[in-house]
């Protein structure tokens, strides 16, 4: 659940122009930075970038999916 979270926060985040300015730049998200120095005319890594971008839908996607899994068989069954 930790992980869907984190990922719709930073999906909302990156919407928003400032807030992901300073994201970018801040030391807590070593992440973003290293993808934002990647050079542009590396084709490698930047297919890599291209299939992490298209994949994120569908994995949070997922991600809910199995959420929903797990809440199902974890809930309380009625009595009777």
């Amino acid at each position: 659940m930790m992980i869907s979270m984190m990922m719709m926060n930073q999906y909302q985040w990156s919407q928003v122009r400032d807030i992901r300015h300073w994201l970018i730049n801040n030391r807590l998200d070593g992440m973003s930075k290293m993808i934002r120095d990647i050079d542009r005319n590396d084709a490698g890594k930047q297919d890599i970038l291209r299939r992490m971008r298209l994949s994120a839908m569908p994995a949070m996607a997922k991600l809910q999916t199995f959420m929903a899994q797990i809440y199902v068989q974890n809930r309380p069954s009625k009595a009777l």
